[in-house]
């Protein structure tokens, strides 16, 4: 027997709320299992900044919104489609796949008598499921997930103690007249370097050396009004 066909969507937007509650699940699902190697990343990453004397603020920051950002990514693309997410509610809800069934034949526009009664069935079941969904579809982070987060504050407040602070005073008139003054003698240095004679080949490649640094830092000292 044919009846009306099913016109309604009901079960689509209910379908895709579920679905980005399922991604939720899964996106912290994968930060448990990912948080001890993140972790002992970070602390590894805390140490090379120490020893090295670097800041560690932006590198740690960087990697826990890294972490975070690209388990969500991942556990997004990899979502359940609409009616395996319904599926999976009715699962942990004990409904037998009563509300995937109902989004199958409204996308279908079932026209069977018995689909549009279990469609129908559905809907008044289905404001009360809402309500219970939080509870169906739990959303309970691991009590570790929070070890990488203190691990970058901790890091934050080391690189706040410890770096160091930096003067840096910008060159005046009478500065500047000095570091020109310097430059002429760092050039004639250079000058003289030429007239030395009787050096071996090794001696003279240092001495190369030496008048290509003392040129480059004559210029530096030539141009150095407004630098610090």
């Amino acid at each position: 027997m044919k009846v009306e066909s099913i016109s309604t969507h009901e079960f689509a937007p209910v379908a895709q709320r579920v679905q980005r509650r399922v991604a939720l699940r899964r996106w912290l699902a994968l930060l448990e299992h990912t948080v001890w190697p993140v972790s002992v990343a970070l602390v590894l990453m805390m140490l090379w900044c120490i020893r090295g004397g670097l800041s560690a603020l932006l590198l740690l920051w960087g990697a826990w919104v890294a972490w975070q950002l690209g388990c969500l990514v991942y556990s997004w693309v990899q979502r359940p489609g609409e009616f395996s997410a319904l599926a999976l509610w009715d699962a942990a809800a004990g409904r037998r796949e009563a509300f995937a069934s109902a989004w199958w034949f409204e996308m279908r526009a079932e026209e069977s008598e018995g689909a549009r009664v279990h469609v129908e069935s559905q809907l008044g079941v289905l404001p009360g499921a809402l309500r219970t969904l939080p509870q169906d579809l739990p959303l309970r982070p691991g009590r570790w997930l929070i070890l990488p987060l203190v691990l970058a504050l901790l890091g934050s407040l080391i690189s706040a103690v410890d770096a160091p602070h930096v003067e840096r005073t910008l060159m005046d008139e009478k500065m500047t007249a000095q570091a020109a003054h310097s430059a002429q003698d760092i050039a004639q240095m250079a000058a003289e370097r030429k007239k030395l004679a009787g050096l071996k080949e090794d001696e003279q490649q240092k001495v190369e050396d030496l008048k290509t640094k003392l040129a480059e830092t004559a210029t530096e000292l030539a141009s150095a009004a407004g630098k610090d």
